[in-house]
């Protein structure tokens, strides 16, 4: 894959809020600073998640996640306008689950923002015993068939770990499930206590470290990925903060097998994340600026 040049870019976007009934309810203008690939165009945006307009975070559930699944094959695609809160863990058996939602816990607040007056703050409690870790997700869901196809994507989000918290790692990712026999799943992450970056090519918290950083406590800090899905496992991937910038091509991913839940529904999840373990305690951590754009 070709990569152009990474340059900060200002231009004016339209955000899709979400909640509401029809986009000409849904329309705010606004000046923002990206790092983007290539050349962007303001209806390039899947979403673009500041949190001043103080949304509503939905915590999905297992029903939840039938019901959109279904309510998407009917063509209804609600989803795509919600905010959501996956609160996922790893049981001993190594299979991911949804179906602890108060494992963490996610709300939008003024305490601290990178450049506005709101972020999201993400808690993950302590990991219960049978669980190998536990996961909070600032998630996006996306089944719209018109907007899930084949190209390439930039996702990114900003993050700040409080001094004091130790998240394993925190990451941002992009799930490519256009085909239902096989999933793609792109992760690239930072462990806050050694500045490790990491990719995964299984489910977290398995991971390869492929750089360090010096990573800063109280610091905003970027993630960010960009991802041609007929590359299916090549992406190109970085991390920015005020004192270093790093850029990487990569062909790690996590290859999942055949689910159920995309079968006749191509789908793309977006993901900002954050990691706990066994043993330690509660963990905190913010995201701000959570975007996906179609670049090409």
């Amino acid at each position: 894959m070709h990569v152009a040049k990474f340059e900060a870019t200002t231009l004016t976007i339209v955000i899709i809020l979400a909640g509401v009934a029809s986009l000409s309810e849904a329309l705010l203008t606004k000046n923002y600073t990206i790092f983007s690939y290539g050349t962007v165009t303001t209806e390039g945006f899947l979403f673009m998640d500041t949190y001043e307009d103080n949304p509503t975070i939905l915590k999905v559930t297992p029903q939840l996640w039938l019901k959109l699944t279904e309510d998407s094959r009917a063509g209804d695609y609600w989803c795509d306008q919600v905010h959501w809160l996956e609160i996922g863990y790893m049981d001993e058996n190594g299979t991911y689950k949804i179906d602890k939602p108060n494992l963490g816990d996610a709300k939008v607040t003024t305490h601290i923002a990178r450049k506005g007056t709101r972020s999201v703050e993400s808690t993950i409690f302590e990991v219960p015993s049978g669980c190998v870790e536990a996961q909070t997700c600032i998630a996006r869901y996306f089944r719209n068939q018109s907007i899930v196809k084949d190209g390439v994507y930039e996702v990114g989000a900003w993050f700040y770990v409080p001094k004091g918290y130790t998240p394993y790692y925190v990451h941002i990712s992009m799930e490519n499930h256009l085909s239902w026999t096989r999933g793609y799943f792109i992760h690239v992450g930072v462990n806050p206590e050694n500045g490790e970056l990491v990719v995964a090519t299984r489910r977290f918290p398995e991971c390869e470290v492929i750089d360090k950083v010096n990573f800063q406590y109280d610091t905003w800090f970027k993630l960010w990925i960009v991802y041609n899905t007929k590359e299916l496992i090549k992406y190109t991937a970085g991390y920015k903060s005020p004192i270093e910038e790093k850029t990487f091509e990569l062909d790690k991913a996590y290859i999942a097998g055949p689910d159920p839940s995309y079968y006749g529904l191509p789908a793309f999840n977006f993901y900002a994340t954050g990691h706990n373990l066994p043993g330690r305690p509660q963990q905190k951590f913010y995201v701000d600026d959570f975007y996906a754009l179609r670049v090409s």
